[in-house]
């Protein structure tokens, strides 16, 4: 590494470091919480396990999946799987 990108390099990593001392604002907070919930209605099997708590195997992860994304979903279940809470 050279001289000028270790220069470089320590700019970047002190402004960075300014970045996350500054208090946030509320157009920032709002923007992360837009970026949240963005992410989670996107994505609503990690919003299962993390914000309900609810532990979901491979087959419930697909379930929830293919009933946000679809309008209509048949589920066949035999046995103990459909008495299971998806």
């Amino acid at each position: 590494m050279t001289l000028e990108e270790t220069k470089q390099l320590e700019k970047l990593t002190l402004k960075k470091k300014r970045e996350d001392k500054k208090i946030p604002t509320k157009k920032d907070i709002d923007r992360s919480c837009a970026e949240w919930q963005m992410f989670y209605l996107n994505n609503l099997n990690i919003f299962t396990e993390d914000y309900l708590e609810i532990p979901l195997h491979y087959f419930q992860h697909q379930i929830l999946l293919d009933c946000w994304e679809n309008d209509i979903e048949y589920i066949i279940a035999s046995r103990g799987l459909s008495k299971n809470i998806i």
